[in-house]
């Protein structure tokens, strides 16, 4: 399957949202969400856009829903997951962020700032304007 979609990163770092529900706010702006991330070549396509533009961690889309997690703002099922070891590891901790090993840490959603990774629809080729 064939995801018409990119990652854009705030740039500069830690400046664009305070919080996870400021940087959802950003991304419904821009058409989009917080990525989601539902197999291993996102993560690591996210894992890149955070080590290309030098950030320390990006919040992504996961978030904690009833007893277990999702992604916020997307219809994809929970398949994947690429948490570092121990993580996560608090039920106050219902946001997740992405390191730059591309492991994930659940974190507190009021906690911030941080960078984020929004996902955003591109316009397949066949349909852009020339």
């Amino acid at each position: 399957v064939v995801h018409a979609l990119q990652f854009e990163l705030t740039i500069p770092p830690y400046v664009g949202a305070g919080t996870a529900w400021e940087a959802r706010e950003k991304c419904a702006r821009e058409g989009g969400h917080l990525v989601s991330i539902t197999d291993a070549g996102d993560n690591e396509a996210a894992k890149e856009m955070i080590l290309k533009y030098k950030r320390d961690r990006a919040t992504i889309g996961a978030e904690r829903v009833g007893g277990g997690w999702g992604w916020h703002g997307s219809q994809l099922g929970w398949s994947y997951q690429n948490w570092a070891f121990g993580q996560p590891d608090s039920a106050i901790e219902d946001c997740v962020e992405m390191w730059t090993t591309g492991k994930w840490n659940d974190v507190r959603c009021a906690d911030g700032p941080r960078a984020y990774l929004c996902e955003v629809g591109t316009t397949p080729p066949c349909h852009r304007p020339a």
